[in-house]
């Protein structure tokens, strides 16, 4: 959300949603904004903002910084591309002022510095590091576990504020999962599960699919090769399902 929508979003009653573009601090002050409007036209206190960001997670620090950085960079370049933000037509246009502002900064860093610059301000790293990142943001509110391992849980809770909740998606086949008892009545963590799937969610989703609004991301095996693939789904090899063919 640009600057140039805080007030119409404060006047709608909607809450505010923005990409990470630098780093959080630099975003403060629009968050703040944004609050004090919504307070002026709403009389109550604006909701949490929703901001996006790209996460890449390796158990290999350095694998992580190269795949983030050459991916998040290509996906910047291809933004500042499409907007063209190399020029200068957002300049006098209304209701683009700070396209124009973010497009000089742009060509005063020039696009590699400005694209290292924003691969910076995503979350990035091994497993420890990310959840660090997030504790140092304050914690998040929820974490949804949807892995099928046990550890990926507990690092899930690892990165749960004060008050926060876990919630328990996936199955895993260990059936066990470690968590610290001082810590979650201390913090007032919660911890729930959620079946997911009802007839109803499944017609949708299969209209959804048959409309071409989805992609089902599968790797195709050979039938022989079941024992081995069962035992790289329990490992957390397998990047999504596996489909089985004859």
């Amino acid at each position: 959300m640009s600057p140039d929508s805080l007030d119409v979003a404060a006047e709608l009653g909607a809450a505010m949603a923005t990409f990470v573009q630098f780093p959080i601090e630099q975003h403060a002050p629009l968050i703040e904004t944004y609050r004090e409007a919504f307070r002026q036209k709403q009389g109550r206190e604006a909701p949490a903002p929703t901001l996006t960001e790209f996460v890449y997670c390796s158990e290999d620090p350095e694998e992580a910084k190269q795949t983030a950085t050459e991916y998040i960079s290509r996906y910047f370049i291809q933004v500042m591309r499409h907007y063209e933000f190399g020029g200068t037509h957002f300049s006098g246009t209304a209701g683009y002022e700070s396209y124009s502002a973010v497009a000089e900064i742009i060509r005063d860093a020039g696009q590699e510095a400005s694209a290292a610059a924003y691969v910076d301000a995503q979350t990035w790293g091994t497993p420890e590091q990310i959840i660090e990142t997030i504790k140092a943001l304050g914690g998040a509110d929820q974490a949804i576990s949807l892995a099928v391992s046990p550890r990926a849980f507990e690092q899930a809770y690892g990165t749960l504020r004060r008050g926060g909740k876990l919630v328990f998606v996936a199955l895993p086949a260990d059936n066990q999962v470690t968590l610290p008892i001082f810590e979650t009545v201390l913090n007032g963590i919660t911890v729930v599960g959620s079946i997911v799937g009802t007839r109803t969610d499944l017609r949708e989703v299969f209209e959804l699919h048959a409309a071409g609004k989805t992609r089902v991301i599968r790797e195709v095996r050979p039938l022989a090769r079941v024992n081995e693939s069962i035992a790289d789904v329990e490992a957390g090899r397998v990047a999504a399902r596996i489909v089985f063919a004859p």
